[in-house]
């Protein structure tokens, strides 16, 4: 029953943004008789967890409150204590992982759902079978996750132990001690070849993109 013209649009629009669920408002008058209101939801990306904490972070860097729905599939992240609180964005020692995840292609996101910020910036993956990804400090990160996509789509993941891309164009894979990988199978009945025991298997030393983005050993 207000007066259209009375009503105070950058209020309203003010009071939606300041919902931690909200990304974005507009708030428009229209004649004779309507205010439109139009919202962005924040899109959950992460959960950061701090021992037994757990947050859920949007793409923009905000805490979000709890019990959202279907955020149980986001990945998480072990990172430093913090203190963190619903609505505010988190500290700039926690937005590196933030751009990692931004940047991952979709086929990889279920691969590196289990990672880790340390103190000092450097970032890990943890894969099945207690593997893990060296991924180092938050640079080359494109590289970096095109010479992650190479390894796990040319190279088997039996015995792995570390892969350490920190140097992207160069990333090298060591096997765990003691664990030999399966016998190669027949693929449209032609054996690997017999002579190179080795085939197959994860490199003891350096598996390389090459300048086309192909993974060699």
């Amino acid at each position: 029953g207000d007066q259209l013209v009375q009503v105070d649009l950058a209020a309203a629009r003010d009071r939606l943004r300041a919902e931690p669920r909200v990304a974005a408002a507009t708030v428009r008058r229209e004649w004779p008789d309507t205010v439109r209101i139009s919202v962005v939801e924040e899109r959950p990306v992460l959960q950061l967890r701090n021992g037994e904490t757990v947050h859920v972070v949007s793409s923009t860097g905000r805490v979000l409150p709890d019990g959202l729905d279907d955020v149980e599939s986001l990945p998480v992240l072990d990172a430093p204590a913090v203190r963190l609180a619903v609505g505010v964005q988190v500290p700039g020692s926690l937005r590196p992982a933030l751009v990692v995840h931004a940047r991952m292609p979709e086929p990889l996101r279920p691969a590196l759902s289990s990672g880790r910020l340390d103190q000092d910036g450097s970032m890990s993956f943890a894969l099945p079978d207690e593997a893990t990804i060296a991924f180092g400090p938050v640079e080359d990160v494109p590289a970096k996750l095109v010479a992650i996509q190479a390894f796990l789509d040319q190279v088997t993941m039996e015995c792995l132990d570390v892969l350490d891309v920190r140097q992207p164009d160069r990333p090298t894979a060591s096997r765990r001690a003691g664990c030999v990988p399966p016998a190669p199978t027949e693929v449209d009945g032609t054996a690997p070849d017999a002579a190179d025991p080795d085939a197959g298997a994860v490199s003891d030393t350096t598996a390389t993109t090459g300048p086309e983005g192909g993974a060699g050993q």
